[in-house]
């Protein structure tokens, strides 16, 4: 018969292993975007770019790419205050897109002013993710370059 004090003991050598596993991966993968996660974020940013339409949003994440990129290799280094314009202005495109696509109001509000297709990128017949996906992708490669970039000054 197995005894509890038995059963514990194993499950907490397996949790310590697993953890331990986990660890070791987790390590491994951000040694390993820590080392190419510039040109990651870079060549996602350009992608999007490339499956767009050209519009005044696109081109705003186009100038902020090439000024975070011309200011890398001007510093020699990352610097935050070179990328962060590029994160806040993905983010305030994100939230300008999720609501043109959740307002009615705002959608005809803005369209009398300018186009919505054309000039800004926003389809109104299609789904919110279609709206979104360009913003998105940038904000999730922003966050995990930030993220590799802030866990490496402190480890």
């Amino acid at each position: 018969m197995v005894k509890p004090e038995s059963l514990t003991v194993s499950f907490f050598f397996s949790e310590k292993l697993i953890t331990t596993y986990l660890s070791q991966v987790s390590q491994k993968c951000l040694s390993m975007y820590h080392s190419c996660g510039t040109y990651v974020a870079f060549l996602t940013i350009l992608l999007t770019l490339y499956l767009v339409t050209p519009n005044y949003i696109s081109f705003g994440f186009l100038f902020f790419l090439l000024f975070w990129i011309i200011g890398r290799q001007l510093v020699e280094k990352t610097r935050r205050r070179l990328w962060f314009p590029l994160k806040v202005y993905a983010t305030v495109v994100f939230v300008f897109t999720y609501s043109l696509s959740i307002s009615s109001t705002l959608r005809s509000w803005v369209s009398k002013m300018v186009d919505l297709y054309p000039d800004l990128g926003f389809n109104p017949e299609a789904s919110l993710f279609k709206n979104t996906w360009e913003s998105v992708a940038v904000l999730i490669v922003m966050q995990l370059y930030s993220y590799e970039r802030r866990h490496n000054r402190y480890c």
